[in-house]
């Protein structure tokens, strides 16, 4: 597809054309990617900036008239060099038009250099003075809105005094945010500019009072439009994880509270990839929508690459979303740990000299500081492996945003109760006393990723984000794992639901394929099915966080737990029997990891066998005799074995959704549980 553009400023009925497909500017328009972003946005400025003056010169504003230079509508693109001359059109000023005490601005898609192909053209004519009444206003609008509304152009317009940008941003959260992508585009731009900055300014000086306005506008967001990340079709905008979390980020950075999410969490990419597929969605319905529909959704991915299949592209948005979300609500953590009333950090002194805040022990290289988890330093205050974390944000344990809920404290008493004695009252949250921690090693320390896991999950405090990307640095554990991985792993997965936004922590720093490259063939997998409400890889992590509030019996909590996290490791597209590639999968996993064979045995059992309860239970009578032998017979008569799978079966239904767990199935899976372990009791 040519992206070469023909010489001269593009009029708004020629763009409405190339909307709809036709003339000569239509190639151009609809390029995918940034670049095509890039050309549309280049030609509506070029385009509204030849009607600003079209518009100067039909109405007799009284002070300027057109003086177009080289660059103009009558010499066309400087040198007709294309797309990169359209740098022609770019100095407002050279089009004369009404430029005193009034300009012309683009927000929103225009703003920031992101319009599709079917956005809404998002409009703003700012003046200042009682000369331009209301009289002077009302022909200057019908010259220049009148011919985009002709163009077949979705154009939300306002004309607004100086003074009323800075009100209405002030009082109203959605304007706001628009306002602050505000471009000058035509007529008096240091008016603009003003009007920019006094946005910025007064958005800088409230955004402690209104950060939790914008904390629930992401919250009312996912309530009405789920998450992108989990929704077979989901709203590519408003759904959580979406562009509009993105421009709210980008809000939330011009505030100052907090600042961008570090490069290598790649959020910018991420949200490429949202821009890329709605102009995707968009060339190939040609709707102005961002509703992805499973009717939709092989076209989209055929404009994004012809070989990309519509499972394949809602794996990499739930990627890019979840990437998206993480940015996000790690900003935001930040933001409020920021908020006046926090406790400041003390300052200690030593031999009279002033030394850093002092690190709170938590475990053997590890730390809290300001609410996160730092890398420990030996020494009183902030040694140098703290100092190159870049600790000391200010930030609180995450307060339960969105689907990643709240760390708190879980109980590791039935799983590893020996790590409990880690969190001793000298090396508690909050204590200062006792010896100095260990001095963290991450280059020589394999255990310390599983380590730093168990410590978020138990204590609520979220991880610094370098020393998160720093666990990265460990070398890769031994095998088989020595027994202290182990241990800290189960006393994780103890924790319940704490489990979850930690696992995505170590995930989005890409820890989890590190430890297991088998993960990597579920990450993001949708399932077409309508039981389940998320991915195959949240969905286990989820059924392993349910499994600590239920009992177990006689089963051996550690081993049920680590089956659970690994149980649908089958699942990969086509796959028709996916609990017995998962016990294929799963058995060098468990060997590698260090448990024996017999275990290894007992955790691949409840693997492959982890559908029979919910098949016989409801395609079977669940008290016939027969029913109750053929369950006795999968988890070779043994009560452990029983115990585990139902508690495995009830985790996995909770964790799908409330269509795979209603009171019918639950009550006809516990009673044929009931009628074997009767069975097996008897003798």
């Amino acid at each position: 597809m040519s992206t070469e553009v023909p010489e001269g400023a593009p009029a708004f009925r020629d763009l409405g054309l190339a909307r709809r497909g036709a003339g000569p500017w239509a190639s151009a328009w609809w390029t995918p990617g940034r670049r095509g972003r890039e050309i549309r946005t280049d030609l509506l400025r070029a385009a509204l900036r030849r009607l600003w003056a079209e518009a100067a010169a039909s109405d007799p504003l009284g002070d300027r008239t057109p003086t177009p230079t080289a660059g103009g509508p009558a010499g066309g693109l400087a040198g007709g060099e294309g797309l990169g001359a359209l740098g022609g059109f770019g100095g407002a000023e050279s089009w004369g038009g009404p430029s005193g005490g009034i300009a012309l601005g683009g927000v929103g898609s225009l703003g920031s250099g992101d319009f599709g192909p079917l956005s809404d053209l998002d409009l703003v004519v700012v003046y200042e003075g009682r000369g331009w009444n209301e009289a002077r206003r009302e022909r200057l609008a019908r010259a220049l809105w009148y011919q985009i509304w002709d163009a077949g152009f979705d154009l939300d317009q306002s004309f607004r005094s100086l003074a009323e940008c800075r009100r209405i941003a002030s009082a109203d959260l959605p304007a706001a945010t628009g306002l602050l992508s505000l471009t000058p585009l035509a007529g008096d731009l240091e008016l603009a500019e003003r009007a920019a900055s006094a946005v910025l300014t007064d958005w800088r000086g409230a955004a402690r009072k209104r950060l939790p306005d914008l904390i629930a506008s992401v919250e009312e967001r996912e309530q009405s439009f789920g998450h992108l990340a989990y929704r077979l079709e989901p709203d590519l905008k408003e759904a959580r994880g979406g562009l509009r979390d993105a421009v709210t980020l980008d809000a939330l950075v011009a505030s100052w509270l907090a600042d961008k999410p570090r490069r290598e969490l790649d959020f910018d990419g991420a949200r490429e990839y949202l821009l890329d597929v709605r102009d995707a969605l968009q060339n190939a319905t040609r709707r102005r929508t961002s509703l992805l529909l499973m009717a939709d959704q092989d076209a989209a991915a055929r404009v994004l690459d012809p070989y990309l299949t519509a499972d394949q592209l809602l794996s990499n948005l739930a990627r890019a979303g979840r990437a998206v979300t993480y940015a996000l609500d790690t900003t935001i953590r930040r933001a409020v740990g920021n908020l006046p009333g926090r406790k400041a950090l003390p300052a200690v002194f030593v031999r009279n000299r002033r030394q850093g805040p002092r690190l709170t022990p938590l475990a053997r290289g590890l730390a809290e500081l300001g609410g996160e988890i730092v890398f420990a330093a030996s020494g009183p205050g902030i040694g140098s492996a703290a100092s190159a974390a870049g600790i000391g944000s200010g930030a609180r344990p995450r307060a339960g945003l969105g689907p990643d809920r709240g760390r708190g404290p879980g109980l590791a008493s039935d799983l590893a109760p020996g790590l409990a004695s880690d969190l001793d009252p000298s090396l508690k949250p909050g204590s200062s006393s006792g010896p100095g921690p260990d001095l963290a090693s991450p280059r020589d320390d394999p255990v310390l990723p599983l380590r730093a896991a168990r410590v978020a999950a138990q204590t609520g405090f979220a991880f610094e984000p370098l020393t998160l990307l720093s666990l990265r640095d460990c070398p890769a554990l031994p095998e088989p794992w020595p027994a202290q991985a182990r241990s800290e792993l189960a006393a994780y997965l103890a924790c319940g639901e704490a489990i979850v936004p930690v696992w995505e922590d170590l995930d989005q720093a890409g820890l989890i394929a590190r430890i297991w490259p088998e993960w990597v063939g579920v990450r993001n997998l949708v399932q077409r099915n309508a039981l389940h409400r998320h991915t195959v890889d949240r969905h286990q992590v989820e059924a392993a966080a349910g499994l600590a509030a239920l009992d177990l019996g006689t089963a051996p909590p550690e081993l049920v737990a680590v089956a659970t996290l690994f149980h649908d490791l089958g699942k990969r597209p086509g796959e028709r029997d996916h609990p017995a590639l998962g016990a294929l999968l799963a058995r060098p996993l468990f060997t590698r990891m260090g448990y024996d064979q017999a275990e290894v045995e007992y955790m691949i059992v409840l693997i492959r066998r982890h559908l029979t309860l919910p098949v016989l239970a409801t395609s079977r009578d669940p008290d016939d005799p027969a029913t109750v032998a053929a369950l006795l017979e999968d988890v070779d008569h043994r009560l452990d074995l029983l115990d585990g799978l139902v508690a495995l079966t009830e985790a996995d239904a909770r964790a799908a959704g409330p269509k795979a767990w209603t009171k019918l199935r639950a009550t006809l899976i516990r009673k044929l549980a009931a009628g074997a372990r009767a069975a097996l009791t008897a003798g």
